[in-house]
């Protein structure tokens, strides 16, 4: 607990967590937000846009529970999360001063939704990171 404490007392540079399968924050979040009650949405243009949010959620979300996972990312200094599994969705929704991302799905293998393909860029500056889909055409 106390190693935690001091990986994140002086970042100076964002600090983000990347895994596939979502926790159930990605969940919360989406409710926090008030977008998981429509169901499938792109943010912005079916529904309003909140924090900056930004994307699609064309599938159910699939997550697991890691009990206190909130309160590490938080301990440790953690501004962003990103994660994968649900190929349909690519939101990136605020919450608890964390931004959620499902990263954009890259290529046209297994699940997919055809006008929602490319990729997801970090931008890094100081100790602030930005994000944003970049989309292809078919």
């Amino acid at each position: 607990s106390d190693n935690l404490k001091k990986c994140g007392e002086n970042a100076s540079a964002p600090a983000s967590a990347f895994y596939h399968i979502p926790t159930d924050e990605f969940v919360t979040a989406s409710l926090k937000g008030g977008y998981e009650a429509y169901g499938y949405y792109t943010i912005g243009v079916t529904m309003p846009a909140k924090n900056g949010d930004f994307g699609t959620k064309d599938s159910s979300i699939s997550s697991f529970s890691y009990g206190g996972f909130l309160d590490v990312l938080k301990q440790i200094g953690v501004d962003s999360v990103f994660s994968g599994h649900d190929h349909k969705n690519n939101t990136s929704i605020l919450y608890e001063g964390i931004r959620w991302t499902y990263g954009l799905k890259t290529g046209k293998y297994d699940a997919h939704t055809p006008t929602e393909l490319g990729g997801t860029l970090l931008t890094l500056n100081g100790p602030k990171i930005s994000v944003r889909h970049l989309y292809y055409d078919e």
